[in-house]
């Protein structure tokens, strides 16, 4: 792969684009969030091989947690709440909610939407959320039996990291979340990410090995191992993106 475009930083610039632990493209738009105050959350237009500053929202600031955009609203799983913002203007976005649990369910570090439904994973489980109003988004379920990290949601079903291996949690009733089945650990431990791409799940992880593995969720009671990958260098393996029929896996191209 080549670097085509870039948007590069400047002490000049009025607004400054750095400390950006996470981001996410939709539409067309590229969204990123700082965690350093005055730079906070921007949206930037992907025009051909370049990147044009739209918005941007200098205090609103999150950690390293995950983002997603759904309709006209990225939501953020920060390291202390969970923030919504409004995107229906590119130019004009602005900060629609933030629900703060006051430290009572720990960092969110994971985050998905399926309908109206939001998931976020958290370090003793996972919370479903009622985003049918996404300016008054409420808690309306938990799931706490496992430990999650990273969470993809699709289906009616959420995907989380748990306790080394992978749980399968249904969401088809948000107020009552329950894991239907866990991924065994004998096929991958300490998971560095995954991604969920129509019924395929992709995770990488580094027990036994430096691996990427596949499996069909079509039965998401059941999911079946139908591919595995491993790498022989002592670099490990990080997080995957996945987009038709490549995936990206830190840095690997497969």
């Amino acid at each position: 792969p080549a670097t085509v475009g870039a948007l590069m930083d400047s002490i000049n610039l009025a607004l400054k684009y750095y400390d950006i632990g996470t981001v996410t493209t939709a539409n067309g738009v590229l969204y990123t969030l700082s965690s350093s105050d005055g730079c906070g959350f921007s949206t930037l237009n992907i025009s051909g091989n370049s990147l044009v500053q739209a918005g941007n929202l200098p205090h609103v600031i999150g950690g390293s947690g995950k983002m997603v955009v759904s309709g006209n609203y990225a939501y953020m799983a920060t390291r202390d709440n969970l923030k919504i913002i409004s995107v229906a203007n590119t130019y004009t976005p602005s900060l629609a909610s933030t629900f703060n649990d006051s430290g009572q369910m720990g960092y969110y570090t994971g985050i998905g939407v399926s309908g109206n439904t939001l998931c976020a994973a958290y370090g003793s489980g996972l919370q479903t959320f009622d985003i049918s109003a996404p300016v008054s988004t409420k808690v309306v379920g938990q799931c706490s039996e496992f430990s999650g990290y990273f969470c993809v949601v699709g289906n009616g079903k959420a995907y989380a990291e748990s306790n080394a291996c992978i749980s399968v949690i249904d969401i088809t009733t948000p107020s009552s979340p329950h894991q239907v089945v866990s991924i065994p650990p004998s096929t991958v431990q300490f998971i560095n990410g995954i991604a969920l791409s129509g019924s395929r799940l992709y995770a990488t992880g580094t027990t036994p090995d430096n691996r990427f593995v596949a499996f069909d969720v079509s039965n998401p009671s059941n999911p079946l191992l139908i591919g595995i990958k491993t790498f022989t260098d002592s670099r490990g393996v990080g997080p995957v993106a996945v987009s038709g029929n490549r995936a990206v896996v830190g840095g690997t191209v497969l």
